[in-house]
């Protein structure tokens, strides 16, 4: 009996042995399913919250290291990881915008975080001595983001003008060039998120924007719209489209106005800003890739005498009382409203033979409406009307006579007379550019309400016809300028496209030496350096990189961190472009780290 109860004793003393090991291992597995599945969870909260560091702090790149590390710490912190365990160091991804020492495109977040542990420190009884599993174990991960030329596809969406200078100083290689660097943007983009526009210096033909027409005579400095047909399905691009067969026929030829094809304020004609303005896409990012081989000559913009043209008439009425026969031109007098459109015809004119202008026996007619279009502050210098005439016979007296009004009719200057008039259609200008007939006018004196044109028909028989083509006016007027040369108004006009949140890239291509030669002796630009002009018309730029005068000073420009880059004219501008275009639209993305 005694020994069946010490058997019984010693299998009591190994049952608790094995409930002792029993109680291990659950904690074991206890530890293994709770401590390490919540090991594994924080872990995938620090990476996640290193990556949102890593892609908010590239957002600051290249040149604003200070302001990374910032924006990586407060999305770390809003993602859970305490910001004062973030460790920030920077490097260069791609050799475009990225120095090494002042400017960088990558920016890798390291961050920490202790993970308490709940079961698995009962395992140190089992001889578990590693810190981790005593209590705490740190969570270490790391993320790297870059901007721009990464080497992914650009993936945000953009709407972007190419300005291509085509002037007479680049050469045909030159132009393969650069519309090899315009073509590179379009292999790159990807149509359905980045719409593409092209303007062009100098204006084209608004239907062959390939010729070349001067935006005075209606050219137009934008050449295609914001398009999205530039590529075939598979990639390649569709020599088809507007965009690509326009770029594929620009050809060198004119002078170099940089100012206007992005905001076009001389000649109103249709520019980049205003483009990307009215039929941009909403809440799109707006850009132009500005590209130039030269300094900016052109437009006269410093003041001095301009004119309106040869401006046409849009209403006329015959005078009816005390006014000979009182018809007027009484067959299709609309017709010299207009160059070359047929005439105006006053048959038998007049009902006496008197030759005095200001006789109530001779025919009279108005036009007006001559839609005078006069910038503020401008002087009146001169008027000068045009009367493109005839008459039936060349015997006798047969002149016209010319007055102006300044408010509708009721006053008029004095008569001024053609000489005696040809059977065959002849030009007869009265006035000048330094004639103002009399007067002092000013701009009002011109509205369609006031400015009247009358002419009398003078012959000293009543049978003369009078033919009447054209009765035109020109305008000529002093006004205050508009900048204090081309390259001052290039700024002028590039810093209106910046205040209008477009960004703006320019390429200098082979302008090493080249200067302001045109400017006013005011102006900040006079004798100035292009390169200067052109790091002022992009966005936060600089020429503080040798002024591109060689090889070395061109690496230097190119990865500084700003938006005004140059190329000789040796080199390959399609590297340029398409880093251009991967900066604008390639964003943030995470990359491996290092």
């Amino acid at each position: 009996m005694q020994g069946g109860s010490v058997e019984r004793r010693g299998e009591r003393g190994q049952a608790l042995i094995l409930g002792v090991f029993a109680l291990i291992v659950l904690f074991g597995f206890t530890a293994m399913a709770v401590d390490v599945g919540f090991f594994v969870r924080h872990r995938a909260v620090v990476q996640q919250a290193v990556d949102a560091a890593a892609l908010a702090g590239s957002q600051a790149l290249p040149d604003d290291q200070v302001l990374a590390e910032q924006l990586a710490k407060d999305y770390a912190q809003k993602n859970g990881v305490d910001p004062a365990t973030i460790q920030v160091s920077f490097r260069c991804t791609s050799g475009f915008n990225c120095d090494g020492s002042t400017t960088f495109d990558t920016i890798q977040v390291m961050g920490e975080m202790d993970v308490p542990f709940f079961f698995a420190p009962v395992l140190k009884l089992s001889g578990a001595t590693t810190n981790c599993w005593l209590g705490a174990c740190p969570i270490i991960n790391s993320a790297a983001g870059c901007k721009g030329s990464c080497g992914a596809p650009p993936t945000e969406p953009l709407d972007v003008v190419i300005v291509i200078d085509r002037t007479g100083s680049m050469t045909s290689t030159d132009m393969t060039n650069a519309k090899d660097g315009a073509k590179a943007v379009l292999e790159l983009y990807d149509p359905n998120k980045q719409h593409v526009a092209l303007a062009v210096l100098p204006a084209g033909n608004p239907s062959n924007p390939c010729s070349l027409l001067d935006a005075g005579a209606g050219g137009v400095w934008l050449a295609v719209p914001l398009s999205s047909d530039y590529q075939n399905p598979d990639g390649t691009l569709n020599t088809g489209s507007a965009l690509v067969s326009t770029i594929n026929c620009l050809t060198d030829s004119g002078r170099t106005n940089l100012g206007s094809p992005i905001h076009d304020v001389k000649f109103g004609r249709p520019d980049a800003l205003n483009h990307l303005l009215d039929a941009g896409r909403a809440g799109v990012k707006k850009a132009i890739i500005f590209m130039t081989d030269g300094e900016a000559n052109e437009p006269n913009v410093t003041g001095g005498t301009v004119d309106t043209g040869d401006l046409n008439c849009t209403a006329n009425a015959a005078v009816t009382s005390s006014a000979g026969d009182n018809n007027g031109f009484q067959t299709n007098p609309g017709n010299a409203c207009t160059n070359g459109n047929g005439n105006a015809t006053d048959a038998n004119s007049g009902n006496n033979t008197n030759t005095s202008c200001g006789n109530t026996g001779k025919d009279k007619h108005l036009f007006y409406d001559y839609n005078v279009t006069l910038p503020a502050g401008a002087t009146i210098t001169g008027i000068r009307t045009r009367l493109d005439a005839w008459v039936d016979s060349s015997s006798g007296t047969r002149r016209m006579c010319a007055e102006l009004s300044w408010d509708g009719g009721v006053t008029w200057t004095s008569a001024k007379t053609t000489s005696n008039l040809g059977t065959s259609q002849n030009t007869y200008n009265l006035g000048g550019s330094a004639d103002t007939w009399g007067r002092t006018w000013t701009a009002g004196n011109f509205s369609n309400a006031n400015f009247r044109l009358r002419i009398t028909n003078v012959g000293d028989s009543t049978s003369r016809d009078f033919n009447l083509d054209w009765a035109a006016i020109t305008v000529y007027y002093s006004s205050p300028g508009i900048a204090l040369g081309p390259c001052d108004y290039a700024n002028n006009m590039a810093s209106d496209a910046k205040a209008a949140e477009v960004e703006i890239y320019t390429i200098g291509f082979g302008v090493e030496g080249a200067t302001c030669s045109t400017e006013s002796s005011s102006s900040p630009y006079d004798d100035a350096l292009a390169t200067e002009l052109l790091a002022d018309m992009a966005v936060d730029s600089f020429d503080d990189q040798g002024h591109c005068v060689n090889s070395s000073a061109i690496l230097a420009e190119n990865g500084d961190g700003d938006h005004f880059l140059c190329e000789a004219r040796s080199g390959d501008l399609a590297p340029i472009f398409q880093q251009i275009a991967s900066q604008l639209a390639g964003g943030s993305r995470l990359v491996p780290t290092q």
